[in-house]
């Protein structure tokens, strides 16, 4: 009996390309035998139905297509309804792959070889949308790795602790490279809270934390795209959702705290992250406070309600700007 390698694509985009793009880089991956191939798309209600970007595509075993489709409600509720419909098949693989990203040669084989050899999690190197290479940033791959198009791909195994606190520390995969045992952690899900930042790195700690081995490798096998990525979009202090961003990644730290048992040293680190994201939060507010002090009601309200003891932090946070510390104290002060 085949097994089944199960694929989560969440779709929102607006050009019918972008998806067919994805798709047919599923299709020229080489499939080892006895594997069937189960694409699962839900759309999140897209204004560019899932239709016409699949429109003649000869989809046929040892590939199968499965459509499904919600009120729009983001990319974490859209891989949730895709990960719940794998209940009835139960696949033994579980990959993820963005709609605006496309898999390289090798992927599912090298997936498929390493999950039997005993890992849970898998996880490869992916070119990002400028041409570079997603570990060339990390300093943890890149203080262990040669890293880069033309060096020999490394595979390497982590486990128990060592796996948890490298992924604690940074979110190491890119969503669209990541294959896990999915019968083995068949209950989870990505939290749809954390709305436009830090589900997906909550969903790899969860992972990794059930997982008995960890494995990855530096072969580039991923390619992201430039369709629509709220996260993507957002990181520059001028975007609109930058602020946005700053708070739910600091939510990520406080739910990191309260969801796992973590060792003293884990706690510090994590607190030190946690402590990290609400400078730079306090930082985008007081930039958009200055500049437009009318406009930043909402952001205040926004932390105050996700984030524990928000206000309380604000004063700590400003002391450790740079500059104008007495005026943006001031500012912040009357804006509370």
């Amino acid at each position: 009996m085949a097994e089944i390698f199960a694929i989560v694509i969440p779709y929102y985009q607006r050009d019918p390309l972008v998806l067919r793009r994805a798709v047919r880089s599923i299709l020229a991956q080489k499939v080892p035998k006895n594997i069937e191939v189960k694409i699962v798309i839900a759309d999140d209600s897209s204004p560019c139905p899932p239709s016409e970007s699949l429109n003649n595509l000869d989809i046929k075993p040892p590939f199968v297509l499965k459509l499904l489709k919600q009120k729009n409600g983001g990319a974490a509720s859209a891989r949730n309804l895709g990960l719940a419909s794998l209940s009835e098949d139960m696949p033994k693989y579980c990959a993820f792959l963005d709609s605006d990203d496309e898999w390289l040669p090798g992927h599912i084989k090298d997936a498929v070889e390493h999950i039997d050899k005993g890992a849970d999690f898998w996880f490869t190197d992916s070119y990002d949308d400028e041409g570079r290479t997603s570990f060339s940033y990390q300093n943890y791959m890149i203080s262990r790795h040669d890293i880069g198009e033309n060096s020999q791909p490394v595979i390497r195994a982590l486990e128990g602790q060592e796996a948890f606190n490298e992924i604690l520390e940074d979110c190491l995969p890119h969503t669209s490279t990541v294959v896990f045992h999915y019968r083995k952690s068949p209950q989870l899900r990505f939290d749809t809270t954390l709305k436009i930042a830090g589900e997906d790195h909550l969903f790899w700690i969860s992972a990794i934390a059930a997982s008995s081995k960890v494995m990855y490798s530096t072969a580039l096998r991923g390619r992201r795209g430039e369709g629509v990525s709220i996260f993507r979009h957002n990181l520059n202090w001028d975007s609109p959702n930058a602020i946005d961003i700053a708070i739910y990644q600091t939510l990520l730290r406080e739910r990191i705290s309260t969801l796992f048992d973590l060792t003293a040293e884990q706690r510090s680190r994590n607190e030190e992250k946690r402590q990290k994201h609400y400078d730079r939060l306090t930082f985008l507010i007081t930039r958009k406070l200055l500049k437009k002090p009318s406009s930043v009601g909402g952001n205040l309200k926004k932390a105050n309600a996700l984030l524990k003891n928000y206000k309380r932090q604000i004063p700590g946070s400003v002391l450790r700007l740079p500059s104008h510390r007495a005026d943006i104290r001031h500012k912040l002060n009357s804006a509370l």
